[in-house]
């Protein structure tokens, strides 16, 4: 049996700090107000450039950092169903940025997963059911 385990990790989170203060005058509510509601200090907001495609990229550039491996053989997308309404697959543009920055792609293909919550789980598992079969050596989850 082949053993699998998880290598690395990678994030990106937007630039954008927002913290309560500043929605809370946006939306003219008492200083104070969200906090003990939502239990939310701040939150992050992407720009013009920050798309999802772009986050993802940089989450799995960050990844494959992070593992140290030099080639990625399978992607598997997995993202929440409510963000698919104008879906498209990620795996090129992640693939292209993966390559620009050296990481070798060239026989890697990828999977998109459209799932609530437990994508990443079913993610991860897709994952783990490839490296076993001997399908792929470093499959990078998203």
């Amino acid at each position: 049996m082949v053993n699998v385990g998880i290598k690395g990790s990678g994030i990106y989170l937007p630039e954008r700090i927002v913290r309560n203060v500043e929605l809370e005058e946006m939306l003219d509510l008492e200083s104070g107000f969200i906090e003990p509601r939502t239990g939310i200090r701040e939150r992050r907001w992407s720009n013009e450039q920050e798309n999802v495609g772009y986050m993802a990229s940089q989450a799995a550039l960050r990844a494959t950092r992070n593992a140290r491996i030099s080639k990625v053989d399978q992607l598997v997308i997995a993202r929440d169903l409510i963000a698919t309404r104008r879906a498209y697959s990620l795996g090129l543009e992640i693939m292209q940025e993966l390559e620009k920055n050296g990481i070798d792609v060239s026989d890697c293909t990828s999977v998109d997963l459209c799932n609530y919550c437990p994508g990443f789980v079913h993610g991860t598992n897709i994952a783990q059911l490839m490296v076993r079969s001997g399908q792929a050596n470093n499959v990078v989850v998203v």
